[in-house]
């Protein structure tokens, strides 16, 4: 039986068999039953918030295990609304995930990063898509206006999206505010939560130089078993019993293609990050820059981010000036989102629909005549072919967003601190789609060319002013705080077709 420091049973205790992968997870009573190949076997006792624990095996056939908490945690400060708390001192409920864990994943995103790190947390992505956006629902869905929590990135409101544009290496720590207690101070805004990222300060010292680099794979990880011709072919007699001549004499003739080996391929991400920090005790710096490429499984989709980040302090005795100044250019090409979610007419659906004998392409095709007959065509129904699409889509998505956030912070008085802080950033939009003129079917065909263009601007400004007081005596701790901010959001955008 395994028991917390105050002696009572502990649930979801995760016990494994020292180097095996081997393991269970201890019930509602603290009790678990494991079978361990010899008396050599050790056995890893885990759980979150409590320190490791190992344990021989030797004759024992029974336990009693007391786990013990990591008291260092409960001394780390965490960000919470305006300002910052220890873990021991914090009420409400709390999840922090530092940098360490962020970047353990390969993702492009923080938003994807965080995918299993913080309990109560669902991150679901939208489409799959490289660059697409995710869902996030912290503890379920809790509005019925949304789901989306409440985003705060170095102390300023943004959207969701905006976590995409960070570049994980760039982060120092996540807290994610999951109830009401805890999120109250920011009103009906932090009704589903709230997610407050802190980036990164620069360290005083010797100049340092950090540089990361990997590359990996992405591929299709399970395929839908799905007919052969010949299997395909007897459902399709099945299916017409009335019909006296048959589709062929010889199905063992007719080949098999897998659609899915034509449409989906392998992906490669690559992913560079470059950083430069140092300064002495009143002045610090840090620069980075990002590069990140993920190409998608379905061909002719991909998306490049480019970061570029400069964080700085400066002390002088009672003031403190601070200053974060980032730009992020993305480009991303191919399919949009609401392209992939049809639910007959989509890349996917049509590329599991296409008959088992058809070839890519046909075979009979002459290019002196143009795209006409160039694709094969379900003669049964099913929908078209989905390399139609993949090969007439020429599409690309340009955004490039910059922002400043400048802050100054007196302490004239121990305790007594005021923080004023300003933020601005531009967003610049261009979407750019040449749709060719092309013949694949009576049904699946453009008789003229055209082109699609899209341009937006978005700006916006946000101005806080905070006064906290903090003090201590006895074993009492209580700080003040009072605030406040204004904000402003607006864009504009125009579309045209030629």
């Amino acid at each position: 039986i395994v028991y917390d420091n105050t002696g009572n049973p502990l649930p979801g205790v995760n016990v494994i068999i020292k180097g095996t992968s081997t393991g269970i997870i201890t019930d509602m009573n603290g009790k678990f039953t494991i079978t361990v190949p010899s008396n050599d076997a050790v056995l890893v006792f885990k759980f979150i918030g409590f320190n490791d624990q190992e344990v021989q095996v030797g004759d024992q056939t029974s336990f009693k295990i007391t786990m013990k908490e990591k008291v260092e945690e409960l001394e780390q400060v965490v960000v919470v609304g305006y300002g910052v708390q220890k873990k021991s001192d914090v009420t409400g409920s709390v999840a922090s995930v530092s940098n360490d864990k962020l970047t353990k994943v390969p993702v492009a995103g923080i938003d994807q990063a965080l995918q299993g790190m913080a309990a109560g947390v669902n991150i679901i992505p939208t489409t799959g898509r490289p660059g697409s956006g995710v869902d996030i629902q912290i503890r379920g869905i809790t509005s019925v206006n949304g789901t989306n929590p409440l985003v705060i990135i170095d102390g300023v409101g943004q959207s969701t999206d905006a976590l995409r544009r960070l570049n994980p290496e760039d982060i120092e720590s996540i807290e994610v505010l999951k109830d009401a207690s805890s999120a109250a101070i920011y009103g009906a805004s932090g009704g589903n939560g709230v997610i407050l990222v802190s980036t990164k300060k620069g360290k005083s010292g010797e100049l340092r130089t950090s540089f990361n680099a990997y590359t990996g794979t992405e591929e299709v990880i399970k395929k839908l078993d799905l007919m052969n011709s010949q299997q395909w072919l007897e459902l399709l007699e099945e299916m017409s019993p009335t019909s006296k001549k048959p589709i062929t004499t010889r199905p063992d003739t007719f080949p098999t293609y897998d659609w899915q080996d034509i449409v989906f391929n392998k992906a490669y991400t690559r992913n560079y990050d470059l950083s430069f920090e140092g300064g002495s005790e009143r002045s610090n710096f840090l620069f980075s820059a990002s590069y990140n490429k993920q190409d998608g499984i379905i061909k002719k989709t991909d998306n490049q981010r480019f970061t570029l980040r400069l964080n700085s302090d400066h002390k002088l005795k009672y003031f403190t000036f601070s200053e974060k100044v980032s730009y992020v250019n993305n480009v991303r090409k191919g399919f949009e989102d609401w392209e992939y979610l049809g639910y007959y007419q989509n890349i996917v659906a049509t590329t599991l629909q296409m008959v088992p004998y058809l070839p890519a392409y046909n075979k009979n095709y002459l290019p002196a005549y143009g795209d006409s007959g160039k694709w094969s065509i379900n003669q049964y129904g099913g929908g078209n072919n989905p390399l139609v699409s993949i090969d007439m889509k020429d599409r690309t998505v340009k955004n490039d967003n910059l922002e400043g956030n400048f802050s100054i912070t007196i302490e004239p008085i121990k305790g007594l601190s005021y923080l004023s802080r300003i933020t601005a950033g531009v967003g610049i939009g261009d979407s750019k789609e040449f749709q060719g003129k092309y013949y694949a079917s009576s049904t699946d065909n453009r008789q003229q060319n055209a082109i699609i263009q899209s341009l937006s601007r978005g700006f916006s400004w946000n101005f806080q002013n905070i006064v906290t007081y903090t003090n201590s005596f006895a074993s009492h701790n209580f700080t003040l705080m009072a605030g406040s901010e204004a904000a402003r959001y607006w864009g504009y955008d125009i579309n045209g077709t030629r």
